[in-house]
């Protein structure tokens, strides 16, 4: 069996592990709901996340989970995109 390279480095600090949740539990909501507009936040979130000349924040002293989704917009992009895809199998299945 092939190895992933740096697949230990996944999900192994806090701001990677608050980002892909919250991606999660949004794309999930709005899909599983039919509220697909709501997907509009995600693409704002990231969108501000990822805005040209701003510096990446620094590391929050405590928990901030808007903090860590600025600091990791790809793994918040990804948990949305795997929250819609979970949310659309509840779809398909009601």
């Amino acid at each position: 069996m092939p190895s992933i390279p740096n697949l230990g480095e996944l999900l192994d600090d806090h701001e990677e592990q608050h980002a892909v949740p919250t991606g999660a539990a949004l794309g999930f909501a709005a899909v599983a709901s039919g509220e697909l507009a709501a997907l509009g936040m995600g693409l704002a979130i990231i969108s501000e996340a990822l805005e040209r000349g701003r510096p990446r924040p620094k590391p929050a002293k405590g928990q901030d989970i808007a903090n860590d989704v600025r600091r990791e917009p790809h793994y918040f992009g990804a948990g949305l995109v795997i929250g819609g895809l979970f949310g659309l199998g509840v779809r398909v299945v009601r």
